[in-house]
């Protein structure tokens, strides 16, 4: 049932494109195939293959080639808890399709 998803609050982007509008900092999640999870919050992106954690900023790292994980413990562990809040609010909401 549609009706029971947790709806998400959707943004106006034509203030942000006609410069009228500063951009508001906001976190995106997204899962690919089940394996691959990522968050990306600010300047910083985890990416999350199967078990292993790569930490990225992309400010600086555009092409995500310099896992700063060991470097950023306390950054890592920061989007790690954002990515396991994300996790259990989609686990709770039972979304009404598969995920392939």
């Amino acid at each position: 049932d549609l009706h029971s998803f947790p709806t998400r609050r959707s943004s106006d982007l034509l203030p942000i494109a006609a410069g009228t509008q500063k951009e508001r900092e906001r976190t995106l999640f997204w899962r690919h195939r089940n394996t691959i999870t990522a968050v990306r919050h600010g300047d910083w992106k985890l990416v999350r293959d199967s078990n292993y954690d790569l930490l990225f900023h992309i400010a600086k790292d555009e092409g995500e080639r310099r896992d700063l994980a060991l470097q950023n413990p306390e950054k890592l562990a920061e989007l790690q808890q954002l990515l396991a809040n994300w996790e259990k609010e989609m686990a709770a909401a039972k979304p009404p399709w598969q995920v392939l």
